[in-house]
C-alpha cells in the first residue's frame, strides 16, 4: 500500500516578534504532524503561541512576527518557499483556521470575516485528496 506524506508537518518552528523595540520569541521549537483524517486542536495557556503557530501555516502572521526557523510542509511541499500567489491559491481551499469563537467564525452570513489575530486558534487542515475538511 502506498503511504502518502502527512497532510501537514511543522518541525522546530521558531518565531520572533518585535514589540516596542524589543525582540521576543513567542514560539520556539513547535512540532505538529497531521495525517489524513486527523483532528488537531492547539491547546495551551494564553500567550503560549497557539495562534501564531496556526497563522504560520498560511503565512498570515502580523507584520512584526517573523519565522526564524523550522519547517512547514503540506503534502510534502515546503510552504515556506512558496510565493504569495501560490499561497493565495492554497488559502481557503487547503488551509484554513477556525478560531476559538467558532460560532461566529463559521457563520455563513458575512461575505468576508477577518478574525482577530490575538484570539486562541484552532488549526483546520483540508484533505484535498478526498475533498473533506478535517477540523
Amino acid at each position: 500500500m502506498i503511504q502518502l506524506p502527512p497532510i501537514l508537518t511543522i518541525e522546530g518552528l521558531a518565531l520572533s516578534a518585535s514589540v516596542r523595540g524589543r525582540t521576543t520569541f513567542p514560539v520556539a521549537g513547535a512540532n505538529v504532524r497531521v495525517e489524513a483524517g486527523d483532528i488537531v486542536g492547539l491547546i495551551g495557556e494564553y500567550g503560549s503561541g497557539k495562534t501564531l503557530t496556526a497563522l504560520s501555516v498560511p503565512r498570515l502572521l502580523p507584520p512584526n512576527v517573523t519565522i526564524t526557523g523550522g519547517k512547514i510542509h503540506m503534502d510534502g511541499q515546503d510552504i515556506l518557499i512558496l510565493n504569495e500567489g501560490e499561497l493565495v491559491k492554497r488559502r481557503g481551499l487547503e488551509i484554513g483556521i477556525v478560531f476559538q469563537d467558532s460560532l461566529s467564525s463559521l457563520n455563513p452570513t458575512p461575505l468576508l470575516q477577518c478574525p482577530s489575530r490575538d484570539q486562541d486558534g484552532l488549526l483546520v487542515v483540508s484533505d484535498h485528496h478526498l475533498g473533506k475538511v478535517h477540523g
